[in-house]
């Protein structure tokens, strides 16, 4: 008697990035030299008289056509059998599996081939409810398989998941006013891509987060027509940051504070603790014209601050070609071009902070720019002409001395103006971004 003789368990299906087969015991060999580091995991529980499988993906609710992808699986006793799959990593998606049972040598004249087929739907695979806007599709929070982001509705997602692991798969172009992000605590890698468009007015912190608490951005580009306006503090990456760690990163932007003691930064507005940028850039303009006495502003870094005793802010390899507009025009006082007022805590008072700087400059020239570097710390007056690690260039069309190149390349881009136009300036640019922005 002919008899069918496997079982496919329930399909239960989760979407995960990197994950082995190879480890759980199972053997796959992906046909037509197939691959994708993201794809689905299916729980199966083989027959007892063969271990010899292919499996079969196909797009929609049945198996017409060619499947998209086919795998050639060993597997002996209940395990999970990983495909790599380009599935939708914005939404659900509907996919047939067929898996054929082969029969096993010297069984030919006892067991006969047998398909079963499962059609099922993609689920997030970050805990929500299927349905909800911005899930993730792929990935599982961590630094070895982080959420993939694919959009806008995506990337606003990250407030429900502030501690994980994200990778930003593609350009995100923005629409309508953005709501930063509450304190971020995870890893962003940008993947060399840029966030369009990021439009942010509030009366409160503005930028991409609102803060971040030992968070780490890398490889993460903010352009097109963005404008970071708040009350408190601005920044296009962070409005505050504290032990944030910033790399690989720039924002072409219009950062403004519109209130008094207000702070304002082209990167990072308020720098708590232990904060380091490198290899970054801001071009763009920044502004406060209602802070009646210092502007607190900087072109990273709005204030940078220090604990007595702890580890100083550090900045090494960075730029920034700016503009800037403020209430005094004559008080450089709480304004820099890199950062702009330095403190430290003392533990009963602020006095005069310290900063880690290397390899870092600033393009003179620009309309408001500060003729240094760093501002004076909160309770003095004037400004640190020491320019510490850092110096004004006229021209950034060559690679400043100290800049890695491996990292960095000459190029052009469109800066926006304080006065709303738009200028050309030739500078770094940061090779991660290169075919992708």
């Amino acid at each position: 008697m002919t008899k069918k003789f496997f079982a496919l368990a329930a399909v239960s299906l989760c979407l995960l990035l990197g994950l082995s087969a190879a480890a759980s015991g199972v053997t796959v060999e992906v046909q037509g030299g197939y691959s994708c580091d993201y794809g689905v995991d299916i729980p199966f529980t083989p027959s007892a008289r063969t271990s010899r499988y292919t499996f079969a993906l196909y797009e929609g609710g049945n198996a017409a056509g060619s499947p998209e992808v086919t795998a050639e699986v060993t597997i002996a006793s209940a395990g999970t059998v990983h495909l790599p799959l380009r599935h939708n990593l914005s939404g659900p998606s509907t996919w047939t599996l067929c898996v054929t049972a082969h029969v096993m040598p010297g069984r030919e004249a006892f067991d006969r081939e047998a398909m079963a087929t499962k059609v099922f739907t993609t689920a997030p695979t970050c805990g929500c409810p299927a349905g909800t806007a911005g899930a993730f599709y792929a990935g599982k929070g961590t630094v070895s398989s982080p959420y993939r982001v694919t959009d806008g509705r995506q990337l606003a997602h990250l407030g429900v998941h502030l501690s994980a692991c994200f990778l930003q798969t593609e350009n995100i172009s923005l629409s309508g006013s953005w709501t930063p992000i509450g304190t971020f605590s995870g890893v962003y890698d940008g993947g060399g891509h840029v966030i369009n468009n990021l439009q942010v007015a509030t009366s409160g912190k503005a930028g991409l987060f609102e803060s971040t608490d030992g968070a780490t951005i890398r490889a993460l580009g903010i352009a097109g027509s963005s404008s970071i306006v708040g009350t408190s503090s601005a920044g296009a990456f962070a409005a505050e940051a504290n032990a944030t760690q910033i790399s690989e990163c720039f924002a072409l932007a219009s950062v403004r504070t519109d209130a008094y003691n207000s702070v304002c930064g082209g990167l990072i507005g308020k720098g708590s603790f232990r904060n380091r940028l490198d290899n970054c850039y801001f071009a763009g303009s920044l502004s406060n014209t209602r802070a009646y006495n210092a502007p607190f502003m900087g072109g990273l870094m709005g204030v940078a601050l220090k604990e007595s005793g702890g580890v100083p802010p550090v900045i090494t390899g960075c730029y920034t070609a700016a503009d800037y507009q403020f209430y005094y025009t004559n008080q450089q006082y709480g304004l820099g071009s890199l950062v702009g007022s330095l403190s430290m805590w003392t533990g009963s008072a602020w006095g005069a902070g310290t900063i880690q700087s290397s390899g870092n400059y600033w393009l003179t020239g620009t309309a408001g720019c500060p003729a240094y570097a760093v501002g004076d710390f909160s309770n003095g007056q004037g400004h640190n002409p020491s320019s510490p690690g850092a110096a004004g260039l006229s021209s950034l069309a060559s690679l400043p001395a100290g800049f890695d190149k491996s990292v960095w390349t000459t190029g052009s881009y469109q800066r926006p103006t304080y006065n709303g136009g738009w200028a050309t300036v030739s500078a770094p640019v940061l090779k991660v971004f290169q075919g992708n922005s």
